[in-house]
């Protein structure tokens, strides 16, 4: 079990470092690997917290710092796609009003 633990915090670090992350499958490995310790005999998880102190921990530290980033970049799409939603409503409201910016006729 504590194989099949690693093997899927792998192909979880492998599913961060791609171009374009599918959340989906990220989701669903992360709830596999969850459930899988909540398996774990008291005998098997005894020798998982010994190890994971040791091995494993760093490598969710990693994981960590690429969910972090994750979210990071997918606020900033939505603050972004947001002010461009603003900037164009705007400019269809000074459209609809005429916008005149002279002071007499040319």
């Amino acid at each position: 079990m504590i194989e099949k633990y690693k093997r899927i915090t792998k192909e979880i670090i492998d599913i961060l470092n791609e171009e374009v992350v599918d959340h989906e499958k990220l989701g669903y490995k992360i709830d596999e690997r969850q459930d899988l310790i909540t398996k774990f005999k008291r005998e098997e998880l005894d020798a998982f917290r010994k190890e994971y102190w040791e091995k494993y921990l760093p490598i969710d530290k990693i994981i960590k710092s690429k969910l972090e980033e994750q979210i990071i970049k997918a606020k900033k799409e939505l603050f972004d796609h947001r002010n461009k939603q603003t900037v164009s409503t705007a400019y269809v409201k000074a459209g609809k009003n005429n916008l005149n910016i002279f002071s007499k006729k040319v």
